[in-house]
């Protein structure tokens, strides 16, 4: 069976996600907080928990900035386009 990292890995490939654009250290404060948050921390092991948070805000925000960078508005004869980057 394959692991839940290598179907990760997989789904990134699919979609074109790297980590080249995302900051791992604010990735990293994000899920701190999570993690210290009793409504948001659960019975798994944080060390899972924490791989598993990664994992899944890196694919969101790459799906945000692939959806909202692809995104164009026609109106009155002007163009609306949005752009995602990291600071």
């Amino acid at each position: 069976m394959e692991s839940l990292e290598n179907r990760i890995a997989n789904i990134e490939n699919i979609l074109g996600i790297t980590n080249r654009e995302i900051s791992s250290e604010a990735i990293e404060r994000f899920i701190d907080e999570l993690l210290t948050d009793p409504e948001t921390n659960t019975i798994m092991l944080d060390s899972l928990e924490r791989v598993f948070y990664r994992k899944i805000i890196k694919i969101v925000m790459k799906t945000l900035e692939k959806t909202i960078n692809s995104t164009k508005i026609e109106i009155f004869n002007h163009r609306i386009t949005a752009n995602i980057s990291g600071i």
